[in-house]
């Protein structure tokens, strides 16, 4: 199965936390700002 994709997609960076545990927090804030910044898609 074929998907065109279109518009702007995004690479997220996974934050971890000084135990080196996913940083929920983090991640939430950087899905939010790109969210509002516009972006078509994260992966």
């Amino acid at each position: 199965m074929s998907v065109d994709l279109k518009g702007v997609m995004s690479a997220l960076l996974t934050p971890f936390d000084s135990e080196q545990k996913l940083d929920k927090e983090s991640l939430r804030r950087l899905v939010r700002f790109n969210i509002e910044q516009g972006i078509d898609g994260l992966y």
